[in-house]
């Protein structure tokens, strides 16, 4: 990936694909079905070259935003040039980038005044939700052979009144589009369909 087409987003559009100031950044790809989110330290699909573009557009918009994160996530992620905040039982030594934390609510105290961006895991998830909150989602066409073992706690009538960006993140996304296709607004990929989303309460 090149980069994004910054100057062809509509201003409607930059107001639905933008951080919140005041409430917490929810940023996760889950399955439609059964709302799998992970299979042990892999995704329950293949590799989405245009969802990991999504994930990473939202996670650039501010370079000051602080990321939320359990242990096992960062493993697995890594995020190496953002801002973190670990959740952690175990004592880790802190570095420049990354304060491991215990709690949450220690978490919330320490980014008091930043955006925050919440990137997982599955408990992390589920404390997020109990606070104001703006959800960015990859919603996942669940097929019979996924598996998975940790989900997103949502319930479905809560994102009832989502709002669909898919048509407003390929404007700026600068994935070949030889990786991919669009069929009745649903992005195909490396055998999976999906849209982007976005709510909040």
């Amino acid at each position: 990936m090149s980069g994004f087409n910054e100057n062809v987003l509509d201003l409607k559009g930059r107001n639905e694909i933008s951080l919140s100031k005041n409430k917490l950044n929810i940023l996760v790809a889950f399955t439609e079905k059964n709302k799998f989110i992970s299979n042990g330290e892999k995704m329950p699909w293949k590799r989405l070259s245009v969802d990991f573009a999504f994930m990473k557009y939202i996670m650039n918009m501010e370079k000051d935003a602080v990321v939320i994160l359990g242990r096992k996530t960062l493993e697995v992620a890594k995020y190496t040039n953002y801002n973190k905040i670990v959740l952690s039982r175990a004592e880790y030594k802190d570095t420049e980038k990354t304060k491991y934390v215990k709690s949450f609510a220690e978490a919330l105290e320490l980014a008091k005044g930043k955006t925050i961006i919440i990137a997982g895991g599955q408990e992390i998830y589920r404390e997020a939700l109990t606070h104001p909150y703006k959800l960015f989602f990859t919603l996942i066409e669940e097929k019979e052979e996924m598996h998975g073992d940790r989900i997103f706690p949502i319930e479905n009538k809560v994102i009832l009144h989502k709002k669909d960006i898919t048509e407003n993140f390929l404007k700026v996304c600068d994935i070949s589009k030889d990786k991919y296709s669009v069929e009745e607004g649903s992005i195909i990929e490396n055998g999976h369909k999906f849209k982007f989303f976005v709510t909040e309460n």
